[in-house]
């Protein structure tokens, strides 16, 4: 298989996952909202997929608002091997300063990381993880947020064009002319 083959299939798949958001049933603001707890997910470290769905299902209960399914797991989709190893770079570069200073706070309180827990007493490994913790949250709160917006933005553009669509074409098959109800300076499709 070229390379040229794989870009154009990634391309592809990027696309359909892209029209798969826009088209999602729902308000603007639940595709929205299920593509950021799907963001959020996919950049924490765990099974991603089901806690996705359990947290979309615990806002569906909690809050009564109805996010997306479809677009939380698109969310996670976007994560996939060829973007982990960026994304786990990234995460540890951001946590490992608050990691060192996290850790150097913990250190001078005197605390005990008990003999159960003896492979964390190697600095190295410690601060690693932690870091990697702490980065991975603070990349999955700017990642959900920044596609909470984008999200939310582009599916009502798609939904406010797709409505005007509908309706010139209704107004079109009883014989009206759509224009009529166009905004000044807007033609209608």
């Amino acid at each position: 298989m070229s390379a040229r083959s794989v870009w154009v299939r990634v391309k592809r798949r990027a696309r359909r996952l892209y029209v798969q958001t826009l088209r999602a049933r729902g308000a603007p603001r639940d595709v929205a909202l299920g593509m950021a707890i799907g963001l959020f997910v996919a950049f924490v470290p765990f099974v991603q997929t089901p806690v996705a769905l359990a947290s979309v299902a615990v806002v569906r209960k909690v809050t009564g608002i109805r996010a997306s399914v479809v677009a939380a797991a698109i969310g996670v989709w976007l994560t996939n091997p060829l973007t982990s190893a960026p994304f786990l770079a990234i995460s540890l570069l951001i946590g490992t300063p608050v990691a060192r200073a996290l850790l150097a706070a913990i250190h001078v309180t005197g605390f005990d990381l008990g003999a159960e827990t003896s492979w964390l007493r190697d600095p190295a490994v410690l601060e690693s993880a932690v870091g990697f913790a702490v980065g991975s949250f603070v990349l999955a709160t700017v990642c959900s947020v920044v596609g909470y917006h984008l999200t939310l933005r582009g599916v009502g553009a798609y939904q406010t064009r797709r409505i005007a669509r509908q309706r010139a074409r209704a107004l079109r098959a009883v014989g009206l002319d759509p224009a009529i109800l166009a905004p000044p300076g807007r033609a209608v499709q």
